[in-house]
């Protein structure tokens, strides 16, 4: 009989996010999984089940949710909790940081998607040693089996722009104000600029809109772009652009996206680019403050812009090469086995 895992969050969310869906597919292998929630709901789960796995649970972590994990670690329950953020996004409240604080210390496990992101836990667990000895690196698998060529490929010619592509969920800690602010001021005779995903909402979409005006060289898709299509998608560019905001960024599944699909990307030092410190295929910059990020920014745009379209291709190659190789799902499965006891 299966052995029961309670995964959070279960349901319309892992449609649209590949990192949970190939997850859940690992642990589905060996383990019955079912839905964890918020709320009293989830003691019947914590019952049924001797896992908890939880991923951004501490986002909306309620007093409730707090007692029925405490229920859950007296009834000797594991909780694997994954660090995925320094903090919740748009959020920098005591409070957030005091549920990141309760996370590492009710999780029997915690997984960590780069190794640099141990430092994060370190501050925010007050360098506890009984939560930093909690913690296995398992690295985000990657998305070389979910993002294949298909029919939509467009043909690009040596006459063709050199593309920059932002590639992602449109929210405010992606920083697409700077990006487009940015890209405005470049340089670059021949360049371009696509914008790809989801707005958080039309309120946001709106004011994105309104800060590109009706620029030319920049081309906005405010849609979910499905797994069929993103492959073809990434190819019309030479590189993808994620100027994460490093307060509360720390690992991009948009980063692995863009590798599994050939391409390299510029980045700012959030935890897992800093694990591709020595990585050329990642034009990765660092900034000390809002008021310099533009300027690092830039920078890290002309030496891609620079380094020329056969460059990053090769570059890109380089990038899949690596992802296949050290992120691949037999090694997650074999990591998230070592666990799963």
């Amino acid at each position: 009989m299966k052995t029961g895992i309670a995964f959070y969050p279960f349901g319309r969310f892992d449609e649209k996010n590949c990192y949970i869906k190939s997850t859940k597919k690992i642990l589905a292998e060996k383990h019955r999984l079912s839905a964890y929630a918020h709320g009293i709901s989830a003691i019947g789960a914590v019952r049924r089940n001797r896992y908890l796995f939880l991923n951004w649970f501490e986002y909306y972590l309620t007093l409730t949710d707090k007692l029925i994990l405490l229920l859950a670690r007296v009834m000797q329950r594991e909780i694997i909790w994954t660090f995925h953020d320094a903090l919740p996004h748009e959020d920098e409240t005591k409070k957030a940081e005091r549920n990141l604080y309760f996370m590492c210390r009710i999780s029997t496990s915690i997984i960590l998607l780069s190794r640099a992101s141990k430092t994060e836990l370190a501050r925010i667990a007050k360098n506890r040693s009984d939560v930093l000895k909690k913690t296995v690196y398992i690295p985000h698998i990657n998305y070389c089996e979910d993002y294949l060529p298909g029919k939509g490929a467009i043909e690009r010619t040596a006459d063709s722009p050199f593309t920059f592509l932002y590639f992602g969920n449109i929210r405010p800690y992606k920083n697409l104000e700077l990006l487009i602010r940015t890209f405005r001021s470049f340089n670059g005779t021949n360049a371009y600029l696509i914008i790809a995903g989801s707005p958080m909402n039309a309120q946001y979409a709106k004011k994105i809109k309104s800060l590109c005006g009706d620029d030319p060289q920049i081309h906005l898709d405010f849609r979910y772009i499905p797994d069929k299509e993103v492959f073809d998608y990434m190819q019309r560019a030479d590189v993808v652009v994620l100027p994460h905001d490093k307060r509360s960024g720390m690992n991009s599944g948009a980063m692995i996206a863009a590798f599994s699909c050939r391409k390299p990307v510029i980045i700012s030092d959030i935890a897992m680019a800093r694990d591709y410190a020595d990585k050329e295929y990642v034009y990765q910059y660092h900034y000390h403050s809002a008021k310099d990020h533009g300027a690092k920014l830039s920078e890290a745009m002309h030496n891609a812009y620079s380094a020329g379209r056969d460059k990053n291709l090769a570059l890109g190659e380089a990038a899949y090469r690596d992802v296949q190789l050290y992120n691949s799902k037999d090694i997650v499965r074999e990591k998230l086995q070592g666990i799963l006891l």
